[in-house]
């Protein structure tokens, strides 16, 4: 069914004012998107002691070596463990992954790799 622009655009203002979408400079993001980007970009930042300069184009092995620092420092930041049913080993976006569905949708356990995990908070 076409929906109109005014009904469109409506709905796109509803949904930034019920905070489910972030808009910059014209364009649309999901709001945990939009948070998790800017998490990233800050632990960049950090990273290279430059807060004032925007880091672009990192080459791969430098960008893997910062994802193991971000997973590191979210792991002590959000002060959990991730506990895995059996050993396997993941990669570093597979646990990034289980930090972000944990920090930004509450899961707390789960299935990755066919192998059962739980993440449990270190304040308990």
């Amino acid at each position: 069914q076409n929906i109109t622009e005014e009904l469109f655009l409506t709905s796109l203002d509803n949904l930034e004012k019920n905070l489910r979408i972030v808009r910059k400079e014209e364009k649309y993001y999901l709001k945990e998107m939009y948070e998790a980007e800017t998490l990233i970009t800050k632990r960049f930042r950090m990273l290279s002691h430059e807060e004032d300069k925007v880091i672009k184009d990192i080459d791969l092995k430098n960008a893997e070596k910062l994802k193991n620092v971000i997973y590191t420092q979210m792991l002590c930041d959000l002060n959990i463990q991730i506990f895995l049913e059996k050993s396997v080993e993941l990669t570093l976006d597979e646990s990034i992954s289980l930090l972000f569905k944990y920090n930004y949708d509450g899961i707390v356990c789960g299935t990755v790799r066919n192998v059962n995990y739980r993440i449990i908070s270190c304040n308990s």
